[in-house]
């Protein structure tokens, strides 16, 4: 063996020796460099433990553009309006009295129909009923009502509604007694046996009357007193769940005294009457006197 080969192979041994020697020297330090590397091992693993897909799902959801549009859906959900139950009114303009329409003696409500915005404020407005001479004054404060947004869904929707406005000269006004009457118990049992409390009930115009809380007195016109004309005008009245009249219709009469009559009675208030603790229509009988005074 050449002498270069075993010098060489004597320094690899020598080398091997000192190595050999420090490592036992150090076996503590050692201990801990492997410690540290089997915990950083196990850190490693358990970081890519989960699922590929859960992983791969966590990374789109963080870089997927609608990740933020979610959030705020629910965001918006959480603090959503409820829906409306009633469209209300915030602002509600009286109608002028027209001057025409007093001096020709004329009383009557006049109802308006009106399309309400998404933002509560009236687009259109047109008169359903009513005398031709107080019309344009009840479309005109129509027009000035202001609502609250009717909500649907969380959000604001267009709505139509009516509104009745009523005009009558103040000294017509006659303040109602607070009269409590009753029919006797058994006719007020026949009158409602089967009754549904969401129909209408029949009342006779005794038990109404006492019901009655604003009485506007009609006017009699000037030709039917220069003519002597007289007498009753019998009107069958509907009264809604509010008190208002819902529907009048004429009966019996003088011709000439129909109209006054309506004009007045359609304006008339009444306590809304309750059924079984909730409030019902009211079918009944209205008698208006025109009498000359001699």
């Amino acid at each position: 063996m050449p002498w270069a080969v075993v010098t060489n192979k004597l320094k690899i041994l020598t080398v091997s020796k000192q190595i050999a020697l420090t490592i036992a020297c150090n076996m503590p330090l050692f201990g801990k460099l492997i410690s540290l590397i089997i915990v950083a091992s196990a850190t490693v693993s358990a970081h890519s433990s989960l699922p590929t897909s859960l992983v791969d799902d966590k990374n789109q959801a963080a870089n997927s553009p609608n990740a933020t549009s979610k959030s705020l859906t629910f965001s918006e959900a959480s603090s959503s309006v409820p829906d409306s139950k009633v469209l209300e009114v915030i602002h509600a303009q009286d109608a002028d009295y027209p001057r025409a329409a007093k001096r020709a003696g004329i009383q009557g409500e006049v109802v308006v129909r009106v399309a309400v915005s998404e933002a509560g404020s009236v687009e259109e407005a047109e008169v359903v009923s009513g005398d031709s001479l107080l019309a344009d004054a009840a479309v005109r404060a129509a027009k000035k009502f202001k609502f609250k947004p009717l909500v649907k869904d969380g959000k604001p929707v267009k709505a139509v509604t009516t509104i009745p406005f009523d005009f009558y000269l103040p000294k017509q006004l006659m303040p109602a007694k607070e009269i409590k009457v009753e029919e006797p118990r058994s006719l007020v049992q026949e009158n409602l046996k089967g009754t549904d409390t969401t129909k209408r009930v029949n009342l006779s115009a005794y038990v109404t009357s006492g019901m009655l809380i604003r009485n506007i007195l009609p006017l009699y016109p000037k030709e039917a007193k220069r003519n002597h004309i007289q007498g009753k005008v019998v009107l069958r009245a509907v009264i809604g769940k509010d008190g208002r009249i819902k529907e009048l219709k004429a009966v019996s009469g003088p011709e000439e005294l129909i109209p006054p009559s309506i004009g007045a009675v359609q304006q008339w208030l009444y306590k809304p009457y309750l059924l079984f603790g909730e409030p019902v229509e009211v079918d009944t009988q209205v008698t208006v006197n025109f009498a000359l005074s001699h």
